[in-house]
């Protein structure tokens, strides 16, 4: 079992010794990744130069990411639209939400209360996309979001987990197993 706090290269020697040690597939995982937002990784600061930020999620980005948080604030300070879409926010929707949110905005078309959002959204050159919630399909909502508005150069997508380094340990993880994930 692999918990949050761990170091990356600590969890990176237990994924080795686990796979190839012992030769087992079987590991629980404080959060599992979808490999597909690697595609859109991007750094931190790219959220301080986006047209329009999107928040999605339940949970406040200020508890789960304090630095993103700060580079939000930035893009806000420097004209960029911030749209916030959960229980409190500049949209409000019911908790839980997030992956339909994500889904509908994906669609096509979307439907008449995120049309204007999804517009805004797919005319910006420079967009970031932050998911503050959990999320059992490990971003895939987000993933699959940022596929369909085709995000490129200058754009990403932000996935924050719930625990400080799971991305870090799902990473180690597949790396350990051939990109394999947790059976």
């Amino acid at each position: 079992a692999f918990w949050g706090g761990k170091r990356v290269d600590q969890a990176a020697a237990i994924a080795r010794l686990v796979r190839q040690g012992l030769g087992s597939d079987l590991a629980i995982l404080p959060e599992a990744f979808d490999p597909a937002l690697e595609e859109f990784a991007a750094p931190l600061s790219t959220i301080g130069s986006a047209q329009i930020v999107l928040v999605v999620g339940d949970q406040p980005v200020v508890e789960r990411a304090p630095n993103l948080d700060l580079w939000i604030r930035k893009a806000r300070r420097d004209g960029a639209e911030i749209v916030t879409i959960h229980p409190a926010g500049t949209m409000t929707v019911p908790p839980g939400s997030a992956p339909a949110v994500c889904a509908a905005l994906a669609a096509e078309p979307p439907p008449d209360e995120l049309r204007e959002v999804a517009r805004r959204l797919s005319e910006a050159d420079r967009v970031a996309l932050v998911y503050s919630d959990d999320d059992p399909a490990g971003g895939r909502h987000l993933a699959a979001l940022a596929s369909a508005l085709g995000l490129g150069e200058g754009s990403g997508a932000y996935y924050l987990p719930r625990t400080p380094n799971g991305r870090g340990i799902d990473a180690a993880w597949r790396e350990a197993g051939d990109g394999r994930g947790s059976e």
